[in-house]
């Protein structure tokens, strides 16, 4: 990107094969590190810290690494769509979503990728919200939410893949 060139599916030299496969590669290891993370705070939290925040931290960054390297696996695949992340539709990003530019006319295999990816981000939060405001109900309240969080992503991963836009 910062050569103003495609970063995403790019073989169209040699150089450019090397450098995605290199970009993927970084990418795994820094997720596969997010669940390592996660495990550690699982394992081995600050007793002090809040428990929504322990736990949601700990479930976020486990859950989403796994979504997010299986949903990633598979939009590089090329399994269901070759050398992009389009599913039926125009094969182009131009006219997409606002703000997202996922694809308005066919599937796009980047809705699910970007819901595991912030689950890591969305599962601590929700358990900052249930420290303070209901402590009572943290281990439910973030079991629901996990389970809310990969039915997500099953859900836009099942549209997207059979052709069907998010919005």
């Amino acid at each position: 990107a910062a050569r103003g060139r495609a970063s995403h599916f790019n073989n169209s030299t040699p150089l450019e094969t090397v450098l995605y496969a290199f970009m993927g590669v970084g990418a795994a290891s820094i997720v596969a590190g997010c669940f390592v993370i996660g495990l550690a705070i699982w394992r081995r939290g600050r007793p002090d810290a809040p428990a929504g925040l322990r736990y949601g931290g700990a479930w976020g960054l486990m859950i989403g690494a796994v979504l997010t390297l299986v949903t990633a696996g598979i939009l590089s695949s090329g399994t269901i769509a070759p050398a992009g992340h389009w599913v039926g539709g125009v094969r182009s990003d131009a006219g997409g979503l606002f703000l997202f530019g996922w694809s308005r006319t066919g599937g796009d295999l980047r809705v699910p990728h970007f819901f595991a990816t912030h689950l890591m981000q969305a599962m601590p939060l929700l358990g900052l919200l249930l420290d303070r405001y209901l402590p009572g109900h943290i281990r439910g309240g973030l079991m629901i939410g996990g389970a809310a969080g990969i039915l997500i992503v099953a859900g836009t991963f099942i549209q997207a893949a059979t052709g069907n836009p998010f919005l």
